[in-house]
């Protein structure tokens, strides 16, 4: 289901009733819908960036990765973009990478969102593959990849810095073993 910019809060997308309706650990521990499961490898994809480019999954590959899937209307979104922008830059010389996907929004309104957050990452435009391919359906959701592309976890709803900070730890880690 996709959503025009302005439009009200979809049942689906919001990720406030989300969090609310799922425990942190449980959420990470039980996701496993569509194409994304813990221990195995992230499917490909392929999404536009604001201006038009295409940018792919896979020019991410050898860096451990985290993929934040959000909507600028999304209040508990946009209270943990400041943590995300944080860690980012934080371990970006450790090798982390972020992807913020924006979910089914129109391109004007990514532009000022990421002006807003000073984000240093690429946002790509969902338009239906996350939630399709990847069944990604609650905002936020973020994913963390391992250097090698498999996902290491899910987290569905808003994350504190400390959680964050311990996936992120977790991905560089198991990174670097290999």
């Amino acid at each position: 289901m996709g959503l025009a910019a302005g439009t009200a809060l979809v049942p689906e997308l919001d990720g406030r009733a989300v969090a609310s309706r799922l425990a942190g650990d449980h959420a990470r521990a039980s996701f496993s819908r569509g194409a994304i499961a813990p221990g195995h490898p992230m499917p490909a994809m392929t999404a536009p960036l604001v201006d038009g480019q295409e940018f792919s999954l896979a020019s991410l590959r050898g860096h451990p990765l985290w993929i934040n899937c959000f909507a600028t209307w999304c209040q508990p979104c946009n209270e943990e973009m400041p943590t995300i922008v944080s860690i980012a830059r934080r371990n970006a010389g450790r090798g982390l990478r972020v992807l913020g996907i924006s979910m089914s929004e129109d391109a004007a309104v990514i532009p000022p969102f990421v002006k807003r957050y000073a984000i240093p990452f690429p946002v790509v435009l969902d338009h239906e593959q996350a939630t399709k391919t990847w069944g990604i359906t609650d905002i936020p959701t973020s994913i963390f990849l391992d250097a090698h592309g498999i996902v290491r976890e899910v987290h569905l709803g808003e994350l504190d810095a400390a959680g964050a900070s311990r996936a992120v730890a977790a991905v560089l880690a198991k990174s670097k073993r290999g």
